[in-house]
């Protein structure tokens, strides 16, 4: 009967092992793929001529700047009219009743002065 009860050893030590061993490939061709920069490249591209007299304008600059700008606006996720109505409604409702509590501690706290200076 003992046998029947006693339970089956489990393999937890090779699927933990074999888990980290999963995990650290991952990492590790995490770490092999270098930064790649969309904007960077791009700006490099138009940025050409500077980049040989060895010389930067402040209008390359700018476009560089628009460009960069431009490709990290592409990666928002904007949130929809509903979310953005009900983010702004919990915005409101919350600075009025915070105004709210601070008004009338200031009211109290006022009153209680007038009267200590009394």
């Amino acid at each position: 009967m003992g046998r029947l009860l006693r339970k089956k050893p489990t393999d937890k030590k090779k699927n933990e092992k074999a888990k980290r061993d999963i995990k650290q490939e991952f990492i590790s061709k995490k770490e092999d793929k270098k930064p790649f920069f969309v904007a960077e490249k791009i700006a490099a591209g138009k940025n050409k001529l500077s980049q040989k007299e060895g010389k930067n304008t402040i209008v390359q600059k700018a476009v560089r700047f628009l460009t960069e700008a431009k490709v990290e606006l592409k990666k928002v996720v904007w949130p929809s009219k509903k979310q953005a109505g009900g983010s702004t409604l919990v915005v409101v409702i919350l600075v009025m009743i915070i105004g709210l509590f601070l008004g009338l501690t200031d009211s109290i706290l006022s009153f209680f002065v007038r009267i200590i200076l009394r």
